[in-house]
């Protein structure tokens, strides 16, 4: 309870202070354009509220079998399958609601932009109001001041992206129709067949 605590109550505090922080950062880096990585649903609705601003929604999507999968790897500290499998419904459900009418939004999926980077990179560009720039320089190391989130953002030098489907090899077929089972309506709005991936599956229990 306590990691789903935290986030909420840093996005009650925003309204006091948000405008001032993004104003002072705006200021002092020189930029019209501000990326804020916050993951919580509310913290995003949040900003989508701050005066003086205004707010554009990435909501990046992915395979709940493949989001579950990535959370039970040892980099990150595994969750139950049914839990991972509700995190990932309860994340997306309170995305929706949260910006159901509410400021301009763009879905991209996960998947879309591991396999067409480039275009997909321009795409967010524009959605962005930026001018179109090369995938290498989009790509290189740039200053950012993150200070957790997943190891391989930290990671410096050369960055590629590319697709990690592991988990269709990789996680059991009852584990796959578990989660398929728990999360199949979103998953199918998403435009996910909950059929793909299913027989791709080795005996494998590592990471599912």
């Amino acid at each position: 309870m306590g990691a789903v605590k935290t986030p909420c109550r840093g996005a009650v505090r925003v309204a006091g202070v948000g405008a001032r922080l993004y104003g002072a950062i705006a200021e002092v880096s020189g930029c019209e354009v501000i990326v804020d990585s916050s993951k919580h649903p509310y913290f995003s609705y949040e900003l989508s509220k701050l005066e003086g601003f205004e707010t554009r929604m990435v909501h990046l999507v992915r395979d709940p079998r493949a989001t579950v999968f990535s959370w039970r790897r040892p980099k990150f500290s595994p969750q139950p399958l049914r839990q991972a499998s509700h995190r990932w419904l309860a994340v997306n459900v309170a995305t929706e609601l949260a910006w159901l009418a509410r400021g301009r939004r763009l879905h991209i999926k996960y998947e879309t932009l591991a396999s067409r980077p480039g275009p997909t990179m321009q795409r967010l560009l524009r959605f962005a109001g930026l001018p179109p720039a090369p995938l290498a320089e989009l790509l290189r190391d740039h200053e950012h001041h993150l200070i957790r989130g997943n190891p391989i953002r930290f990671e410096r030098g050369e960055r590629r992206i590319e697709l990690d489907d592991e988990w269709r090899r990789a996680m059991p077929f009852r584990r796959k129709l578990a989660v398929t089972w728990r999360t199949w309506p979103l998953m199918v709005a998403y435009g996910y067949a909950p059929w793909f991936g299913l027989r791709a599956s080795g005996s494998s229990d590592r990471g599912a």
